[in-house]
């Protein structure tokens, strides 16, 4: 029904929706969201909108869900490249972003995470994520190097400018 009466946009959030509300702390296992998937028999575009919407909110499982670790990314991207790999990337930025915006005060495990991820081929925008956090500033020269790893002549001119 979900698919014959909604616009694509709205099918996509109402599908999405039972792998994101969890309340404030929950996630659901990988396990559970494939089986959601072969459950609904998601089309590769459901399966991508949940993917995204699992990184941006948040809820993809993990240890310690205000602790999360460079473990617990590597899992998710392992899961991601596993179901969507076009996707990899994205939505670990996406998911950094959440987990810096949540807990910020390990900006410097981030950057070499992050560092890390982009010297093994992963696009700016994992490097983007960290390079935005709301603390960024705080690590200078941290910031610095991010920006200086930017592929992007553009992006990072723009990136240095804004730093220095």
């Amino acid at each position: 029904m979900l698919r014959q009466h909604l616009s694509d946009e709205d099918r996509l959030d109402v599908i999405s929706w039972p792998l994101i509300d969890r309340g404030e702390a929950g996630s659901v296992e990988y396990t559970a969201m494939d089986e959601y998937f072969t459950r609904i028999g998601a089309t590769p575009e459901e399966v991508d909108a949940c993917i995204l919407a699992v990184a941006t909110e948040g809820r993809f499982p993990r240890e310690n869900f205000f602790d999360t670790m460079p473990a617990d990314l590597d899992t998710l991207r392992k899961w991601v490249a596993e179901n969507s790999p076009k996707l990899v990337n994205d939505s670990t930025a996406r998911a950094l972003k959440h987990v810096l915006n949540l807990s910020g005060n390990n900006f410097p495990q981030w950057a070499h995470y992050v560092l890390r991820l982009h010297d093994a081929g992963a696009g700016d925008d994992v490097l983007i994520s960290v390079i935005e956090a709301h603390n960024a500033d705080d690590h200078k020269e941290l910031k610095l190097k991010l920006v200086r790893q930017l592929s992007d002549g553009e992006l990072r001119s723009r990136y240095l400018k804004q730093t220095q």
